[in-house]
């Protein structure tokens, strides 16, 4: 490695000098201390009132695994030819720097670091940081602290930082307790000219000197130590930089595709960031992503994380960011931390459900902690009349009435005006069979739907039962279907054949597992 330190520094020098004098024509006599000395001829004043320049060349010997060559240049005025005056510069390649130091030791230790063997003024903290990186530094150097007593290892060196700041160096280390040399040594794997950017200072616990006092853990231009800058795209989470999943923020925000009433979105909240995102309930200060969907007329919607491995949170926001607070329905809710909706004790995952109107919706997953996690996503329209929670229960008996214009239709003949009953099923359901009749209780032409938003056939529909004598249902309906297993959402709508005639009052027969 070419080694390239510069230390400067001014030398003042006043001396005098004693030089014999010479006659040319005659012996001059002379007493005192040079009483009989042989006569000179020719008698020259040569440096009174004459300026010299001096160039000098030296050579370090003191550190045995460096040496450094020292050029210099001095100039002399003598007022006499015996006395003058003097001023001398010396120069070395070279930086004058200071390191990142930690010192260990019994408290109160002090520090003093010296240049030349000379104290640094401010010197004195307890730590100590040099670096290349940020100045105009283009080649590829290197900075080494050694302290002989340190049983760590003697030698502490930075060739590369790494990351943004490439083949610059940064160093850091901590000084052993108790009395010891020190030294800093600036070297390079090419030579060249460069800078090193130099501080000193004492942070708190679990704080970095890099120049100003930072967190290792989540700064973003030191993570995980000084100048290790994280690049475009991403971020510092505990002391690495990791890049953060593609809808880490509202406005990247996954779109849900809503033709299907059923969606498993994937998740992974590992290096997600805490957008500030803020839920109505229990734990949101963890990592979050977003969901985004559009609804196109009311809908009941439900999502649930049962299944992850780690404690989430679930919430739901409008199109402005701002959190959803009421659920609209008897049994639900617009956000949930543990425990889920009411019966399913779904523990440290959460479950959701809300009637949202026509508009766009974010569906947030945050949590106490981070993981990953497969969200179940369902939804199911809403009909134009009464929207009612549907218990479960065998051989029960519902009533209404239907009027004005619908808003849902099937495969079945159903133009009418509907109403809407829903319900949940929780993460342990074993499935069961649905049954719902209105055969003798309506006078008009019925239809019945049943929806299942994660069955495979989401619908069972049906308008006329028919039939002839006593057991003639005519135009009344009649289902039968298998609920799914497992946690999701389900409706069951009471409809009409025909608009303007299919509607009216009515009661159904219902068995609901």
């Amino acid at each position: 490695m070419a080694s390239m330190k510069r230390l400067f520094g001014t030398l003042v020098l006043a001396g005098a000098s004693l030089v014999t004098s010479s006659a040319a024509a005659q012996d001059i006599q002379i007493r005192g201390p040079l009483a009989g000395a042989r006569s000179v001829a020719r008698l020259v004043r040569y440096r009174e009132n004459r300026l010299s320049l001096t160039p000098t060349v030296g050579i370090t010997l003191q550190d045995e695994f460096s040496r450094e060559l020292y050029f210099g240049l001095r100039a002399n005025y003598h007022f006499a030819d015996w006395i003058g005056v003097g001023v001398g510069f010396v120069g070395a390649a070279g930086q004058p720097l200071t390191l990142a130091l930690t010192a260990d030791g019994t408290a109160p230790l002090t520090y003093q670091w010296k240049k030349n063997n000379r104290p640094i003024a401010g010197a004195t903290a307890a730590t100590f940081y040099a670096t290349s990186c940020g100045t105009t530094t283009t080649i590829d150097n290197e900075l080494e602290q050694r302290s002989p007593g340190r049983t760590a290892g003697p030698n502490v060196c930075n060739d590369d930082t790494g990351f943004v700041c490439g083949a610059r160096a940064t160093l850091t280390s901590t000084l052993p307790a108790g009395a010891g040399l020190h030294t800093v040594i600036a070297d390079g794997c090419s030579a060249g000219a460069y800078q090193i950017r130099v501080g000193v200072g004492t942070c708190a616990t679990g704080r970095t000197y890099c120049g100003t006092c930072i967190d290792p853990l989540t700064d973003n231009n030191h993570c995980g130590g000084c100048n290790r800058q994280c690049g475009t795209g991403t971020f510092c989470r505990a002391g690495a930089c990791v890049t953060p999943p593609s809808n880490d923020t509202r406005t990247a925000a996954t779109v849900i595709d809503t033709s299907r009433p059923a969606s498993i979105l994937s998740a992974n909240t590992t290096n997600a960031r805490n957008e500030g995102a803020s839920s109505s309930c229990g734990c949101s200060r963890g990592n979050d992503v977003f969901y985004r969907f559009t609804l196109t007329a009311p809908e009941v919607v439900y999502a649930d994380t049962i299944g992850a491995a780690w404690d989430t949170s679930l919430f739901f926001q409008n199109s402005g960011g701002t959190t959803i607070t009421a659920s609209g329905l008897t049994n639900g809710l617009a956000c949930n931390d543990d425990g889920g909706l009411s019966g399913c004790s779904t523990t440290l995952q959460s479950q959701v459900m809300v009637r949202l109107d026509a508009g766009t919706y974010y569906l947030v997953l945050s949590g106490c902690s981070a993981g990953a996690a497969s969200i179940r996503f369902h939804h199911l329209p809403v009909g134009n009349g009464a929207l009612t929670a549907l218990n479960a229960g065998s051989g029960q008996v519902l009533a209404g009435s239907t009027s004005g214009t619908g808003r849902i239709t099937s495969t079945c003949c159903s133009g009418g005006p509907e109403n809407t009953y829903y319900w949940y099923t929780c993460g342990a359901f074993a499935g069961g069979s649905f049954a719902a009749s209105t055969c003798f209780r309506a006078s008009w032409d019925t239809e019945l739907d049943q929806r299942s938003a994660g069955r495979a056939a989401v619908a069972t529909c049906n308008d006329d039962v028919g039939g002839s004598g006593i057991f003639a249902c005519g135009l009344r309906s009649s289902i039968n279907s298998t609920i799914p297993a497992g946690a999701g959402l389900h409706t069951l709508y009471v409809d009409g054949c025909t608009a303007g005639t299919a509607s009216g009052s009515y009661s159904v027969n219902v068995t609901r597992p």
